[in-house]
């Protein structure tokens, strides 16, 4: 709400349910201080809210959908479900059909060129270990978990650490569509002998016909 704000753009009110979460002192004065209204539903109405309850809903299914996809830990739930946000975030709504929430929010076209898969394989560079790697590999295959676009790096999650780590060498190696072989056609070409003998049988069957 702050960064709305920040951004010129005035809120008049926010509808939220009645986690404590949301209903504290802190946010109440501040709201206030903004001329803002809270809007509370009533208990058990998650319709009153259906907007964000529908959402919640389609993040949560496709963040199970690419755990379970890529077979990694259950406990990654909450950075798949960032991934799932990020992305939507740049995909075409039915509600814009014309720019994507993106474009819409920032006023620039975005690009999406450095997109993943969630949980796919990258190649990250092995630094700051006190180890001599003059034999040992440079580098450690992980799985892919977010893209970080303040400082240009990757989102990884270690399997032997159990830890989602930040990394700025790394590197995708994907396996390129095979290209179609091309087709060589081979002529054959008679030697002069050949070439004579082929035209004496053809005079041979022109002077058959003949007679």
């Amino acid at each position: 709400m702050t960064h709305l704000h920040a951004r010129g753009i005035n809120t008049y009110a926010r509808r939220i349910d009645r986690g404590t979460e949301f209903i504290n002192k802190d946010l109440q004065n501040w709201c206030h201080t903004k001329g803002m209204e809270i809007q509370m539903t009533a208990p058990y109405s998650p319709s009153q809210n259906g907007v964000a309850e529908r959402i919640n809903r389609t993040l949560v299914e496709l963040a199970r959908a690419m755990i379970n996809a890529a077979k990694l830990p259950k406990f990654l739930w909450e950075p798949a479900v960032a991934h799932v946000a990020y992305v939507q975030n740049r995909a075409y709504t039915i509600a814009i059909q014309s720019m994507t929430p993106y474009q819409a929010w920032h006023g620039t076209k975005l690009n999406i060129t450095h997109l993943r898969e969630f949980g796919a394989p990258v190649w990250i560079l092995l630094q700051g270990q006190n180890i001599a790697r003059k034999i040992l590999p440079k580098s450690k295959r992980c799985a892919y978990v977010s893209y970080n676009d303040a400082n240009k790096s990757v989102l990884y999650y270690n399997a032997e650490t159990r830890k989602i780590l930040v990394s700025r060498n790394y590197v995708f190696l994907t396996a390129r569509p095979a290209e179609p072989t091309e087709e060589i056609v081979i002529t054959e070409t008679p030697h002069k002998g050949e070439q004579e003998e082929q035209d004496m049988c053809e005079v041979i069957d022109k002077n058959k016909t003949n007679k």
